[in-house]
């Protein structure tokens, strides 16, 4: 069986994973966007 620190430990790494991927995805959309419309986001 799994400790519950080792679990809790997977859950954070896993959370800080999708912040990550999320943030970059964000950034990547905010730069498709301002290529499109450089006036709106300066």
């Amino acid at each position: 069986m799994i400790s519950t620190v080792a679990l809790f430990w997977a859950l954070c790494v896993v959370c800080v994973v999708n912040m990550v991927r999320y943030y970059s995805s964000l950034r990547a959309l905010l730069v498709v966007l301002r290529g499109c419309d450089p006036l709106l986001y300066q």
